[in-house]
Parts: structure tokens; C-alpha cells; sequence
């Protein structure tokens, strides 16, 4: 297996994780356990860079999680 943090390569400008602790009540759970966050300032180049390992990738994602990924595409304004 490629090592998932070199897939990108320069199309991955930053990454980071969110961690669920709590939800909207108190002592509810959150509504996600974990949230992945890819940076990147070009989109079909990053989809491009990851498309090739697709297939490596879905198959190594049993190795971390059981819960099925949901994936968005956002665009952060600041």
C-alpha cells in the first residue's frame, strides 16, 4: 500500500481532524466521531492525484474503520 499521506502529493496543502465529543444536549454523543479534512486549491487536481489509488485506498479503509465514510466537497471562505 501506497502510504495514504503521499497519494495527494502537491495537490495536498493541509490536512486535519476533528474529533466528535459531544453533541447539541448535554450528555448527548456527537453526531460524527471524526471528521477528515483535506486542504487543496485545486480540485480536479487533487481528484486526479487521489483517482488513481481509488481502488488501493477502498481497500485498505477496513484497516481503520467499520462505519461506511461519508465524503463532502465544501469551499472554506474566510
Amino acid at each position: 500500500m501506497s502510504r495514504p499521506d503521499k497519494i495527494p502529493g502537491a495537490a495536498c496543502k493541509g490536512i486535519g481532524v476533528d474529533f466528535g465529543v459531544g453533541g447539541g444536549g448535554p450528555d448527548t454523543p456527537p453526531t460524527y466521531i471524526a471528521i477528515g479534512y483535506i486542504l487543496t486549491d485545486n480540485l480536479e487536481k487533487f481528484q486526479a492525484a487521489v483517482a488513481k489509488h481509488d481502488a488501493e485506498l477502498r481497500k485498505d479503509l477496513p484497516n481503520y474503520t467499520t462505519i461506511q465514510p461519508i465524503i463532502q466537497i465544501s469551499e472554506v471562505k474566510l
